[in-house]
C-alpha cells in the first residue's frame, strides 16, 4: 500500500485506523492487537470518567509499545446534574416495566482540557476529535507536546473551517455510509467523496482519511485509488469475534439484508446517528433533548434491553457495509484480509 506520509505521521505500517467506537465495545487487549498488527488502534474517551480513561490508556500501553490514538468528544457546554426525560421515553419505560423516575442524573464527565492533559502526560502521539473543534489553546498544547490532531468532518465546509484555522494535522472524512454518530460539528449535510477530495487542491500535504462503507481490502484499495491517504473502519472491527459487542448486537447485523434496514436517528442520543431500524430508533419525540442529554434519558431502556437480549430497544449502530458481512471472523484473520485481500 502507498500513503507513506500518513503512515509516518501515525507511526503505523498500514494507513488503516480502527474507529474509536465508544460504549464498551473495545477492550484494551483488542486495541493493542490492532496496534501490534500495524494499524492505528483507537481509545474512545466518550462516556468515560478521567480515571476510567487513564486505566484504559495504561492497560493498552502495558500490552503494546506501538502508537495509538485517543478520541474525544469536543463539547465545551455546561449541563445540569439532572434532567426530565421526554414523555415518550417515560411511556416506553412504563411499557417495559422499568419506570422508576421521570428524571435521570447526568454523570460529571471530564472536560476536553482535562483529557488533553491526560493524553499529554501519557505521551499519546495522536488525538482525534468528534463533534467539535478544539480551542486555540487546547490545540497548541497538543502541538507543543509533539502530538498530532485528527479532526472528524462530514463536509467540505467543516474541513475548510478546520484547515483555514490551522487546527488539524489530518482530516477524517466521515461520509453518509458510516455507522454511529455523525461526527462533524455543524448542521451541514454530508458531502460526496468527489467533493471532499477537492481539499487536496488547496491542502495537498494534509492527509485525508475516508470513513464509511469500508469493510474489505477492495474497499480500501478503492479509497486509495480515489485519492484518499487512508481509511478508518468501524463496523468491520465491531463484527469480529473479539469485539465486546453483545451477541445480540452482532446477530442483528448478520441478519441485515439491505441498506433499507438501516436508518439515521436522533431519538436515541439526541444526535444524528446511523444504525439498525428498531423500535428505539423509530421513537417519535415531540421534543428531543440534545446530545448527550438524550443519551442518558434512554440509558435505562438500553441497559435493560442488553440484559434481556431485546434488540428492538438497543442502539445497534452500523454502517452500510454491515449488509455485506456474513460471518464473524477472528480479529487477526480480519486484519490479515484487509491488507492481503
Amino acid at each position: 500500500m502507498k500513503t507513506r506520509f500518513l503512515c509516518q505521521l501515525l507511526g503505523t505500517q498500514y494507513p488503516i485506523i480502527q474507529a474509536p467506537m465508544a460504549g464498551g465495545i473495545l477492550s484494551a487487549d483488542f486495541i493493542a492487537k490492532v496496534c501490534e498488527f500495524g494499524f492505528l488502534g483507537s481509545i474512545p474517551s466518550g462516556y468515560l470518567s478521567l480515571a476510567q480513561l487513564e486505566d484504559l490508556i495504561e492497560s493498552v500501553k502495558s500490552k503494546t509499545d506501538k502508537p495509538f490514538q485517543v478520541n474525544l468528544f469536543v463539547d465545551h457546554s455546561q449541563y445540569p446534574e439532572e434532567i426530565v426525560k421526554p414523555a415518550e421515553v417515560i411511556e416506553l419505560e412504563k411499557s417495559l416495566g422499568i419506570f422508576t423516575s421521570p428524571t435521570c442524573s447526568l454523570p460529571h464527565l471530564p472536560s476536553a482540557s482535562a483529557i488533553i492533559d491526560l493524553v499529554i502526560a501519557h505521551q499519546v502521539s495522536v488525538i482525534s476529535t468528534t463533534f467539535g473543534v478544539l480551542l486555540d489553546e487546547e490545540y497548541q498544547r497538543i502541538k507543543d507536546a509533539g502530538g498530532k490532531v485528527m479532526v472528524t468532518v462530514n463536509s467540505c465546509n467543516e474541513a475548510y473551517q478546520v484547515l483555514n484555522a490551522g487546527h488539524g494535522d489530518m482530516i477524517v472524512y466521515q461520509n453518509s455510509l458510516a455507522g454511529g454518530h455523525k461526527g462533524g460539528f455543524t448542521d451541514a449535510d454530508y458531502d460526496i467523496d468527489d467533493a471532499i477530495l477537492t481539499l487536496k487542491r488547496d491542502y495537498p500535504h494534509t492527509p485525508l482519511i475516508k470513513s464509511g462503507g469500508i469493510i474489505t481490502h477492495q474497499d480500501i484499495m478503492l479509497a486509495l485509488e480515489q485519492g484518499f491517504d487512508g481509511v478508518q473502519i468501524g463496523t468491520g472491527f465491531l463484527m469480529t469475534q473479539e469485539s465486546s459487542a453483545s451477541e445480540t448486537y452482532k446477530q442483528a447485523l448478520l441478519e441485515l439484508c439491505d441498506d433499507n434496514q438501516l436508518m439515521q436517528t436522533s431519538s436515541i442520543t439526541g444526535r444524528q446517528a446511523r444504525g439498525v431500524v428498531n423500535e428505539l430508533a423509530m421513537l417519535q419525540l415531540s421534543e428531543s433533548p440534545t446530545f448527550p442529554l438524550q443519551h442518558y434519558a434512554t440509558q435505562a431502556i438500553r441497559e435493560h434491553a442488553k440484559r434481556h437480549d431485546l434488540p428492538q430497544y438497543q442502539s445497534l449502530w452500523a454502517g452500510s457495509g454491515a449488509v455485506n458481512i456474513t460471518s464473524l471472523p477472528q480479529l487477526a484473520d480480519y486484519m490479515f484480509s484487509l491488507v492481503n485481500g
